[in-house]
């Protein structure tokens, strides 16, 4: 689907008519307790933003951008069948979330190391799962990291809804261990994958507490990451796509302005 949040999807999938949900939030204050924002779902009759979940289907994205002023929306990675007729529920991309964050000192975020683990998540998806450039794609989240997502089919993720959350992940166990083991991190609790405070968001789970979707939703494609730091100052970012190219011979930095300065040159999705 010529890019889109929806390009994962096969010729045969895409044809078919599912239904997606959606998520938005105010900006994020440094000290806030993320739980605590309020997060709608859709929008009332009266065409206020409002917490009652709705499914709506894929094409409905653009007008949900256009009521959140593509700021800070989101869609869920599961699909619903939007009748009987259809096959089960779709869980997609698949998805390995880089992030880096240090509490200890105010709010920061370490770009490069976070950049430099993103560099080794590539390399892997290629080198053991022996993943062409058609099958990912690359995203700077527009603060604290990257997301890496992958054609399910890819890795041969399929079946019910619970075999795909199981399938992914393992996937995902798979690409911590390996990150964990280049970057010789000793403790194995939790989800660092760097002595540098870069993490993978364990978005299905772990082998402890058992495969499940404990994130649900994803940032839009080419959408407003927006926050405001511990001092008062907002910032702005847009969710950006990077070639496996410009992932390797771009610093963090330079990832930084270009996502900042989309925005102040109005770019569009």
């Amino acid at each position: 689907m010529n890019g889109s949040d929806f390009w994962w999807l096969t010729e045969r999938e895409a044809s078919q008519p599912w239904l997606v949900g959606v998520g938005h939030r105010s900006p994020l204050v440094d000290d806030d307790n993320p739980c605590a924002v309020p997060w709608y779902r859709s929008v009332d009759p009266g065409g206020k933003l409002s917490t009652d979940e709705k499914r709506h289907p894929l094409t409905y994205l653009d007008e949900w951008r256009h009521t959140c002023g593509n700021s800070e929306v989101f869609r869920t990675l599961e699909l619903c069948p939007s009748r009987e007729a259809q096959e089960g529920a779709l869980l997609g991309p698949f998805l390995i979330d880089i992030d880096n964050s240090d509490w200890d000192d105010g709010y920061r975020e370490d770009l490069e190391d976070a950049l430099r683990v993103t560099r080794q998540v590539i390399e892997f998806v290629t080198d053991s799962w022996k993943l062409s450039a058609q099958d990912f794609r690359i995203f700077f989240t527009g603060r604290k990291g990257f997301n890496v997502e992958i054609q399910p089919g890819a890795l041969q993720i399929s079946g019910a809804l619970a075999s795909q959350i199981d399938m992914s992940g393992k996937r995902q166990e798979a690409a911590i261990q390996y990150l964990r083991s280049q970057n010789r991190v000793k403790d194995q609790n939790g989800n660092a994958v760097s002595d540098r405070r870069t993490f993978i968001d364990r978005i299905y789970g772990s082998p402890l507490r058992g495969h499940y979707l404990k994130k649900a939703y994803v940032r839009l494609h080419r959408s407003v990451n927006k926050w405001v730091t511990h001092g008062g100052t907002k910032i702005a970012r847009m969710k950006l796509e990077l070639s496996p190219k410009e992932l390797f011979d771009s610093t963090a930095q330079a990832i930084c302005s270009r996502s900042e300065s989309m925005i102040r040159q109005g770019a569009t999705p």
